[in-house]
């Protein structure tokens, strides 16, 4: 039976069940790639080849996102990405036990990187298509949180079952069972919400993004470019003694647990003040530069005001995307912003990892730089919204 989700009791039905599919695939994908060193180390790879995977797979993940977000437009289109990225990801986690090396293991990394890719503007499109009754913010806050969720047992799920069973091979194995209960959870749920995120006839000038979109994703980069990614934390951290690296897994679950709940505060803090809300994020992930790197903080509070801005940052900047394009170029629209998102955090990481051995200070100053650079952007799109509201109002 459909089931609608133009008001909120059906948007809220739909924002979850989004969110428990993307919390099952995320337990598989995200304990595969928190053990992806030591596994391929395991395998017979040697430093660089581990770190030419880890960045070729980030590449891969973002420049498909662009045409998959194109490819998510057509009718049907979220749907058959959705489930085609997923099933991906689902395949190949449980299929790294049998990699007889490294070569093989690589691969089967890259496809679930590229089974991301191809899903994550089909379910954006759909998260804005079912949060319309509910507020594009705290839709996109709730699903956040969810996602993290995954993010969180997923790491812990490997470390237990390695434990357990003395290697990685087995725990990839039982990693299947949250990957296929995430893909059965797809399929039912598209049968009782099968036109959600269909697009609508096309009209004219709907085939332009808008000035707005480009500053929405202007932002994107300029936060993405000062946010430290959590590889070059931990290493600092183990690097001059402020944590051990036995604790490190458990700052990153931390991490990921903050930055779930602070999506969802500031989901519904964005469906009051609209891009206002972003200033404090700009403002959390300031501050945590030098709390990271200049030592102003202890590990744990350092990694809790970094992962409250970055987690705010994304989920609130995707909420933005529905409202500032047409509906029937939503894909395009989370295909750019996506690709120009990872491109710049990947080219803030390596300016910050070039900065480390040299001075931290200016490290610090990098980041806290770019993402002050980012507020008249930001003011911008608040005051467009006001201005809008003060139209509607009349």
């Amino acid at each position: 039976m459909k089931r609608s989700f133009s008001h909120a009791e059906g948007g809220w039905r739909a924002v979850l069940l989004l969110g428990s599919v993307s919390l099952l695939i995320a337990v598989a994908g995200e304990a595969a790639r928190g053990v992806s060193g030591p596994f391929l180390k395991q395998l017979g790879a040697d430093a660089a080849t581990v770190g030419v995977v880890a960045g070729l797979g980030e590449l891969v993940g973002y420049t498909l996102r662009l045409g998959a977000g194109v490819m998510a437009d057509r009718r049907g289109g979220p749907w058959k990405l959705l489930l085609a990225g997923s099933i991906a990801g689902a395949l190949a986690v449980p299929l790294l036990a049998l990699a007889p090396g490294w070569r093989v293991a690589a691969l089967l990394y890259l496809a679930e990187r590229a089974g991301r890719a191809i899903r994550t503007p089909a379910r954006d499109v759909l998260l804005a298509a079912a949060s319309e009754g509910v507020g594009h913010g705290p839709g996109f806050g709730v699903h956040r949180l969810l996602d993290q969720t995954g993010a969180v047992v997923g790491p812990l799920a490997a470390a237990a079952l390695y434990t357990a069973a003395s290697g990685y091979r087995t725990a990839f194995m039982a990693l299947v069972a949250p990957s296929i209960a995430g893909v059965a959870l797809l399929l039912w749920m598209r049968r009782g919400y099968v036109d959600l995120g269909a697009p609508p006839r096309a009209e004219a000038g709907d085939e332009k993004l808008s000035g707005t979109f480009w500053r929405i994703c202007a932002a994107a980069g300029l936060l993405a470019l000062g946010t430290s990614d959590f590889a070059l934390i931990s290493f600092h951290f183990v690097s001059k003694g402020l944590s051990g690296p036995a604790a490190i897994p458990a700052l990153y679950a931390a991490a990921m647990a903050t930055e779930g709940v602070t999506a969802v505060a500031l989901g519904f803090l964005e469906r009051r003040v609209g891009a206002l809300s972003l200033l404090l994020t700009i403002v959390l992930s300031a501050a945590s530069a030098p709390m990271v790197f200049g030592g102003a903080a202890a590990p744990l509070a350092a990694v809790s005001v970094w992962a409250a801005g970055m987690g705010g940052q994304y989920a609130l900047l995707r909420a933005l995307v529905p409202g500032a394009v047409p509906v029937a170029r939503r894909g395009a629209a989370f295909g750019w912003f996506n690709t120009i998102f990872g491109v710049a955090w990947f080219l803030g990481s390596t300016v910050k990892g070039m900065l480390y051995s040299r001075s931290l200070t200016v490290l610090a100053l990098f980041c806290v730089a770019a993402q002050v650079a980012a507020i008249p952007l930001v003011a911008s799109l608040w005051w467009r919204d006001s201005r809008r509201s003060e139209r509607s109002a009349l």
